[in-house]
């Protein structure tokens, strides 16, 4: 077979490595923006034994459930594979010549030394893409089912949202009874006629003294 070949899927498998490793950014997005609506409205509602709250109360937990879900496959898209790669040219370098001495002390020549060592890169190839390739099936199948699971923790969100909306601007608001003190109506008035008496009291001024006239003794 062609060499080249091998190569060709030995890149693309590779490629495509790099490939789903920025896939996991759509997840990883959509799970950061579902988290902070998600908190926000979960620590801003007034919970109650209503039918609205215990609705509310579900679809918020279902979307954190959904939220766990999306992180467990995200991290298993991350963590727990090898990708193999073929030698470093100098590595193979060294294998040639190593296989060119060896055909040259068994009778052959550098030709069947170069058929050789295309069967080992050949194999090297091969082997190398089956594994990326299985590796790549397995990553992949994780990005879909976080992405399908944020796609579905959004939609919760979504339907929980209009129980927060109601309560935070469409709710009538609480009632205080107010309770009115009535004054006794005498004891104002009486204030009132006080208050008139000192005034008038205080800009009267006061009589003047009477003037004292001595009485003359009789004479004789």
């Amino acid at each position: 077979m062609d060499i080249e070949l091998f190569r060709k899927q030995y890149d693309f498998e590779l490629d495509q490595r790099n490939t789903i490793a920025a896939s996991t950014n759509l997840p990883i997005l959509g799970l950061t923006i579902i988290g902070s609506a998600l908190s926000l409205i979960i620590v801003g509602y007034k919970y109650s034994i209503t039918f609205q709250s215990i609705a509310f109360t579900s679809l918020a937990s279902l979307c954190a459930l959904l939220m766990l879900w999306t992180m467990y496959y995200i991290v298993r898209s991350l963590i727990g594979y090898t990708y193999e790669k073929i030698p470093a040219s100098k590595i193979m370098l060294e294998h040639f010549n190593e296989l060119k001495i060896w055909q040259s002390n068994n009778g052959g020549d550098d030709a069947k030394a170069t058929k050789d060592f295309n069967d080992y890169i050949q194999s090297r190839l091969s082997e190398a893409t089956d594994n990326n390739s299985v590796n790549n099936i397995k990553r992949g199948s994780f990005i879909h089912g976080a992405t399908i699971t944020v796609a579905f923790a959004f939609i919760f969100l979504v339907l929980s949202s209009p129980f927060y909306i109601y309560q935070k601007t469409i709710k009538n608001n609480p009632v205080y009874q107010v309770k009115i003190i009535q004054t006794n109506p005498n004891i104002v008035k009486e204030n009132i006629m006080t208050t008139s008496n000192d005034n008038k009291t205080t800009d009267t001024p006061a009589a003047a003294p009477a003037k004292v006239v001595p009485v003359a003794k009789p004479t004789g």
